[in-house]
């Protein structure tokens, strides 16, 4: 049976209560614009509802649908990750998300944003490290890829934000979730708490950035919502979904990389990104920004051997 950890009464936890966002070392999305390229692009999709990406934006002769993406190059790193929006149907008032480091490859991150009222927005958050995009996605709907986010082999919270006045920023969350049989009880409660504090106040930083504009606008346009054009705007919108799933992917990344390098090897993309399992001549990467810097920043890695195999470091971030 899946073990799942959550909260039994939000109203009576730390976690629910609205917490000041201090997260100094992430720098504003405006920094990383510099650093990012952005290349709209477009897909169709077989019969099973599995993306098939095209080149350009016009979509392969005859291909219906061809619904819009965006691949991002990053500078200095190795790493295309692509942004899709999608449609999630038990989330269908959201603005939701999906990020893909690798074309095909587990470790996917699904933002769901939702305004509750001017001064707040909420972001369900959820990460799938043994998932791929073939076993979610559904096919077309309305123009945006349809996926469901499993209930097993998956972390998940809903990160609250409001904003004031001076656009400060407080959040909270509820309904964290940690869906794993190999995580022991104690390893998911720290990862529950990892997640209700640390991770959801970088959610909320970068998220609280753009979350409340992207919201506001009308999203009628499916080139507006995912940035084919590709305007300022959108590509603001674009640098933060990958900032903040990013954050979610390193942060998660040390609990859930050794479950996935052991159910079917090192996740290429997300391995990328994080470092999470690397050989000995990358030992260059101890006390050093991660691989997927810019798009991850404000943390560091630190190497550890893993006691199993002398040939290869574990990375945990800080």
């Amino acid at each position: 049976m899946t073990r799942v950890t959550s909260k039994s009464d939000p109203s009576d936890s730390y976690a629910a209560r609205m917490k000041p966002v201090f997260t100094p070392g992430i720098p504003p999305i405006e920094a990383l614009e510099p650093q990012v390229y952005l290349d709209a692009q477009t897909e169709s999709y077989d019969a099973a509802g599995t993306p098939r990406l095209h080149l350009g934006t016009s979509g392969a002769p005859g291909a219906e649908p061809s619904n819009p993406l965006v691949r991002v190059m990053l500078n200095g790193s190795a790493l295309t990750p692509t942004i899709r929006r999608v449609f999630i149907p038990s989330k269908s008032g959201c603005t939701s998300f999906l990020v893909e480091w690798a074309d095909g490859e587990p470790g996917l991150v699904v933002l769901a944003l939702e305004a509750l009222n001017p001064n707040e927005i909420a972001v369900q958050v959820s990460y799938l490290p043994m998932t791929d995009i073939s076993e979610i996605s559904q096919g077309d709907h309305d123009g945006l890829l349809q996926i469901t986010v499993p209930t097993s082999c998956v972390a998940q919270t809903i990160v609250s934000i409001q904003k004031n006045g001076a656009g400060d920023l407080k959040y909270r969350t509820e309904n964290t979730m940690i869906a794993f049989d190999e995580l022991s009880s104690d390893e998911a409660a720290n990862l529950k708490r990892f997640m209700d504090m640390e991770l959801a106040a970088e959610v909320a930083s970068v998220c609280g950035a753009f979350g409340f504009e992207l919201t506001e606008v009308s999203l009628t346009s499916r080139q507006d919502a995912l940035g084919l054009g590709i305007t300022s705007g959108a590509k603001t919108w674009t640098i933060g979904l990958l900032q903040a799933g990013g954050l979610v992917a390193t942060g998660l990344g040390f609990f859930c990389g050794p479950i996935a390098a052991g159910v079917g090897g090192a996740l290429r993309g997300v391995a990328g990104l994080t470092g999470l399992l690397v050989t000995p001549e990358d030992d260059d990467l101890q006390d050093v920004p991660g691989r997927g810097s810019p798009m991850v920043v404000g943390r560091r890695y630190l190497a550890h051997p893993d006691p199993e195999d002398p040939n290869t470091r574990y990375f945990t971030v800080r």
